[in-house]
């Protein structure tokens, strides 16, 4: 991989190295549920002590970095249709899990 750069006004051709960053949205799946929503975020090769998450009324960030072999930065925000409480995640094998409970939603135990 190369990238063009401007130098002095000429174009110059700088070629990638594996110690370069690379800035990239990891893959992640949502399953929303009544009350909840799951997400499963793949993070390879990423220490649980490099990520970072935060969540806001209806949205989800995350930041995470792999330091090891390929360095990436992986940056993510995930917007919700329903504002949400009390998220949870679990991660695991390169796979962050993330569990929120849509605000207002309780269930209902029938009797």
């Amino acid at each position: 991989m190369f990238k063009i750069n401007l130098v002095c006004g000429i174009p110059t051709i700088s070629f990638m190295t594996r110690i370069e960053k690379e800035d990239i949205e990891p893959r992640y799946v949502i399953n929303e549920k009544a009350d909840i929503y799951e997400i499963i975020v793949e993070l390879p090769g990423v220490k649980k002590e490099d990520i970072e998450l935060y969540s806001s009324e209806n949205s989800i960030y995350l930041s995470a970095k792999r330091t090891a072999g390929l360095q990436k930065e992986y940056k993510l925000r995930i917007n919700l249709e329903s504002k949400i409480e009390d998220v949870k995640a679990k991660y695991e094998n390169g796979l962050l899990e993330i569990i929120a409970r849509k605000k207002g939603f309780t269930k209902i135990k029938i009797d």
